[in-house]
Order: C-alpha cells, then sequence, then structure tokens
C-alpha cells in the first residue's frame, strides 16, 4: 500500500483514500441532473421538441409540407456532389443524413427504379411518405398530437414496452426526418 504525506504534520493517508475523495469533491460541483421517469433524453416532451426543432425549418412554429420541401431540397443539394440530378451509392453514403454501413440497403429501399441512381423524384416520394406517416389527418400540418402519436408508432417514447422496436432496432429510418 502506498502512503501519501500531505503537509508538514506527518498527516498520511492511502492513495486510494485520496482517490476517493478527490473524486467525490469533483462529483459534488458537477451540474445536478434529474433522474427517473419522464426525464432524461428518451422523455416523450424532450423527443417532441427536438423533432419539432429538427423538422421546422422556416421556424414558424408548425411542422407543414413546404418545411418538408425546404428540408428536402437543402439535403438533395448538398449530397448531390457532382450536380447531376441523382445521388449514386457514392454521394448517398457520404450524406450527412446517411451512414456508410447502410448505404446500400438504404439507397434500394429509396431507388424505385432500381437501377442504382436516386432520382430527386424517388427521394422526395419517400419523404413524402414519411410525411404523411406524421400528418394523420392529411392537412399538410403535423400538430403535436399527431407527432406524438407518429412517434408511438414508430417505436418512440410513449410506447408500450420501450422506446425501441421488435429485435432491438434503433428504429431510425432512413435517411432521418
Amino acid at each position: 500500500m502506498r502512503v501519501l504525506v500531505i503537509g508538514s504534520g506527518g498527516f498520511r493517508l492511502s492513495s486510494v483514500f485520496f482517490l476517493f475523495m478527490a473524486a467525490v469533491i469533483v462529483t459534488s460541483c458537477a451540474p445536478k441532473r434529474a433522474y427517473g421517469p419522464g426525464s432524461g433524453p428518451g422523455n416523450k416532451e424532450t423527443m417532441l421538441e427536438a423533432m419539432k426543432e429538427r423538422l421546422d425549418t422556416d421556424r414558424d412554429g408548425r411542422i407543414t409540407c413546404e418545411d418538408v420541401k425546404l428540408k428536402q431540397d437543402k439535403l438533395f443539394a448538398e449530397s448531390d456532389v457532382n450536380d447531376d440530378g441523382f445521388l449514386d451509392l457514392e454521394e448517398f453514403s457520404q450524406a450527412s443524413w446517411s451512414h456508410p454501413a447502410y448505404a446500400r440497403d438504404h439507397l434500394a429501399l429509396y431507388d424505385r427504379s432500381q437501377d442504382g441512381l436516386l432520382s430527386r423524384e424517388e427521394f422526395e416520394t419517400r419523404r413524402d411518405d414519411r410525411f404523411a406517416g406524421m400528418d394523420l389527418d392529411g392537412d399538410c400540418i403535423v400538430t403535436d398530437k399527431e407527432l406524438g402519436e407518429s412517434l408511438k408508432a414508430r417505436g418512440g417514447p410513449g410506447r408500450q414496452g420501450g422506446g425501441r422496436p421488435p429485435g432491438g432496432g434503433t428504429g431510425h429510418a432512413p435517411p432521418g426526418m
């Protein structure tokens, strides 16, 4: 056992005790976080706010068809590096909203013509399908209630049995909307 001498009075502390006390001091200075039911990053309110923040592109407080169109245009334009109007596998896998490990499978989901290229129309159609899954009454505006219901249907917070779909997957549909 190592012994640490502190000060001139010969006061001795073992290194284990010293490390323990240092950890207590450091953690007591850390900001407090609430834990328990309804707290943390997976609670329904936090998830709803995060989705609204991400999807309300014009920042008018509502998620509308126009928001989806703005988001689609921006994502496709950023991803179409060679400006040919199509996303090939390389562009798709390098897109900010894609994951290289799943790009081939996800591209196949979007590529309705099965030509290995994703046209703007195919991209927008798939994303429109996802918006329709949130806009339950079809009025081109997603209310908080509709967003909450669509999260439940997709396996988000509030889903009985937890926030993961059967099989333990992530529940994220490619590319995220």
